[in-house]
């Protein structure tokens, strides 16, 4: 079993969402009761079963759909931005 995979039960059903008008990639079903935090890291409030998402290979909570997808959103421009970066570092032989 990988290391993401540890200690994570999933369903077998996915949903497709979006965030806005784009297609975000299709997850398995999540469960709350796997789900890492009580309350949204956002609000403060308590975490929502509609608004779980995979973070890390860990399941994470927020308190409303909106609160997932600005936070997911936030988290595809620092990943975009760490490619960029790991990129020009190889194109330049750049080190670390």
């Amino acid at each position: 079993m990988a290391q993401n995979e540890a200690c994570l039960t999933f369903k077998t059903t996915t949903r497709a969402a979006t965030i806005g008008r784009h297609p975000r990639r299709r997850l398995p079903m999540l469960d709350i009761a796997d789900c890492i935090n009580e309350t949204c890291p956002w609000s403060g409030k308590p975490v929502s079963a509609d608004a779980l998402t995979l973070y890390q290979g860990r399941v994470v909570g927020f308190c409303n759909p909106g609160c997932r997808d600005k936070f997911e959103l936030a988290v595809g421009h620092f990943e975009a931005a760490a490619a960029r970066v790991t990129t020009a570092q190889v194109t330049t032989g750049a080190r670390t």
